[in-house]
């Protein structure tokens, strides 16, 4: 619950979950990014690069001391700030407004 709690206060969508792991993503960041940005600081997490949850992230809940690097490090990204919107339904929404914007105006 502690993970959770702590992802949610990060801007991530945690889906609730009774077993040893989470299934969340954030709001900015895409899944690939955030699990790639991890992997080069030696913190493993599941990614799926499948249509519908591509931006969510299967995170393992391991021992605190496990969870307190993950969490800092996931600290870390956030103070960085995404480098461009996740693949997300609202991002897409908000590419086909621009677009359908720019269409009208011609």
């Amino acid at each position: 619950e502690r993970v959770s709690a702590e992802l949610a206060s990060m801007d991530f969508e945690v889906l609730p979950s009774s077993a040893n792991f989470v299934f969340a993503r954030h709001r900015e960041w895409g899944g690939s990014e955030i699990a790639a940005r991890l992997r080069e600081q030696g913190i493993i997490v599941r990614h799926f690069d499948r249509p519908r949850i591509a931006d969510f992230l299967r995170i393992t809940i391991g021992t605190a001391a496990d969870n307190d690097e993950l969490l800092q490090a996931l600290r870390t990204l956030a103070d960085c700030g995404p480098p461009y919107p996740a693949n997300s339904r609202e991002s897409t929404k908000d590419k086909i407004r621009e677009v359908e914007h720019i269409i009208e105006a011609d």
